[in-house]
């Protein structure tokens, strides 16, 4: 958990060293392909052996470049949609746009382009770049890059994640998101004949306000305050009439009245969703629900369901997945987890999830959440 539900910016130091920690893997394979040809350049004296060197080190040095540049657009693509590097994850920092949500492809390419400018500057240049954040006149600690890219980067480990928190602004001052129009509870019959006979107050509790309660010998005809009153000592013979006032019959109830009530309770509360995981467990969804290892809702977060899943390989997160039920779906949210989710649909089409956004899954869709799964179905 961080230490506040604040942003906290990333500080200079740990923004350098992801950055360090990111460039290391090149470094290493282009290290490697030149040892190996000089390597060998260094064991001949032949003009063959100088020209069998030379072609060596042509074949290593292209060989490392095509795998830096495989790296390279690896490490573009995971910044781009997740704002997460090698070093970004070791430092618990993200990079997000100005709204606090994935920056995009155009805004980490501008933001490496602004620092190789910088790096043709004798090589400090780069260096000047990565810390340019310290005068940042706006006190966002944004550096040269991070305003040409629009840009932040936050420390995810001192203060939240705004890419899980509903960006910059968060979820509406952490407030659980409203139900659907579909989900909303109707009111049934029966709660209804309920409601009309609380608001008529009993004797005893006209007594408990203070008000003056009704003379228990006295009985009341008529349809209002006009009416006739008859008093009858209480155990005498029922009155069924009075001369010059039409009485009306009392209506028994109809036993099948609160039957019927009961049906439209019971079918509001069915659950329209079946989850089945991949090691043959089943269970039912019925509005909102958390899955991880020890799934634990946020502050004022309300969820109905917590479901914890067994993973010895720790691949899924403590609180992995937020599913929120929309009619015949589940909308599907990561909450940031380490390895990630993603949703295949029957046809075999499967989309990645980004953190943070709710992706509906469909029934007969397959929810992958690191190394476990489950098939949302109709209950």
């Amino acid at each position: 958990m961080p230490a506040t539900l604040n942003l906290v910016n990333a500080s200079v130091g740990k923004r350098a060293g992801a950055k360090l920690i990111d460039a290391a893997p090149a470094l290493i394979l282009s290290g490697i392909g030149t040892l190996l040809a000089f390597g060998q350049l260094a064991g001949t004296t032949t003009p063959e052996g100088m020209m069998a060197a030379l072609t060596s080190l042509v074949l290593f040095n292209s060989i490392a470049s095509l795998l830096c540049l495989a790296y390279w657009i690896w490490l573009w693509g995971w910044e781009a949609t997740r704002g997460n590097s090698i070093g970004n994850a070791l430092l618990g920092i993200r990079t997000t746009n100005l709204e606090g949500f994935r920056p995009g492809w155009g805004a980490i390419f501008v933001r490496g382009l602004v620092i190789w400018l910088g790096s043709l500057v004798l090589l400090v240049g780069a260096v000047v770049v990565l810390v340019s954040n310290l005068w940042d006149p706006n006190g966002r600690k944004q550096g040269w890059h991070d305003k040409a890219a629009r840009t932040y980067v936050f420390d995810i480990h001192a203060g939240r994640n705004p890419m899980a928190t509903g960006g910059v602004s968060g979820p509406e001052t952490f407030a659980p998101a409203p139900l659907p129009p579909s989900m909303q509870p109707a009111a049934s019959p029966l709660e209804a004949g309920r409601g009309t006979a609380a608001a008529a107050p009993s004797p005893v509790s006209a007594a408990g306000q203070g008000v003056r309660p009704k003379d228990p010998h006295e009985q009341t005809t008529g349809p209002g305050p006009d009416a006739p009153k008859v008093t009858q000592p209480m155990g005498g013979p029922v009155i069924s009439s009075v001369p010059g006032f039409a009485a009306e019959p009392a209506v028994a109830p109809h036993p099948d009245d609160d039957v019927e009530a009961t049906r439209i309770t019971s079918r509001a509360a069915k659950p329209q969703l079946r989850l089945v995981f991949d090691d043959g467990r089943e269970l039912e969804l019925r509005s909102a629900a958390l899955i991880g290892r020890n799934p634990a809702g946020r502050a004022e977060e309300v969820v109905d369901q917590l479901i914890d899943v067994s993973d010895q390989g720790r691949s899924v997160s403590k609180t992995h997945l937020h599913l929120r039920v929309e009619g015949s779906a589940v909308w599907v949210t990561d909450r940031n987890s380490t390895n990630g989710s993603a949703i295949s649909t029957p046809d075999g089409t499967r989309t990645e999830l980004p953190p943070g956004e709710a992706v509906r899954a469909d029934a007969g869709s397959t929810v992958h959440f690191g190394d476990r799964s489950f098939l949302v179905g109709t209950a």
